[in-house]
């Protein structure tokens, strides 16, 4: 899979054109397309990657019994090694306007998916 980045989010891409994209989107702004699918427009520049964790500013570690997380920037290497421990719930996450905030959560197999 593809995924774009914009400036409040990360996306999974269904058709790239280049400077727009077809997205999959859970009501977001947008011109909706076939299928319920959204257009982006003005995304020349919108960085791209084949993985979500690639598009991630910074990783949230948090541990299950506690309320507070713990905000890592970690290798991807290292997640892995927090993935197996079933203590810890990780999220991905990017630097907005509005502050951090959590666009992924890694699922039981130690792969991140869109929120």
């Amino acid at each position: 899979m593809k995924y774009v980045r914009t400036k409040d989010n990360i996306y999974e891409i269904v058709n790239d054109y280049g400077s727009s994209c077809a997205i999959k989107s859970k009501g977001k702004r947008g011109r909706t397309a076939i299928d319920g699918f959204t257009i982006k427009y003005g995304l020349s520049y919108a960085p791209r990657a084949d993985t979500i964790e690639e598009l991630c500013d910074e990783f949230v570690l948090k541990k299950i019994d506690q309320s507070k997380p713990f905000v890592y920037t970690i290798y991807f290497t290292d997640l892995q090694k927090y993935a197996r421990d079933k203590d810890w719930t990780i999220y991905g996450a990017i630097w907005t306007d509005k502050g951090l905030i959590y666009v992924a959560k890694m699922n039981d197999k130690g792969e991140f998916e869109l929120i």
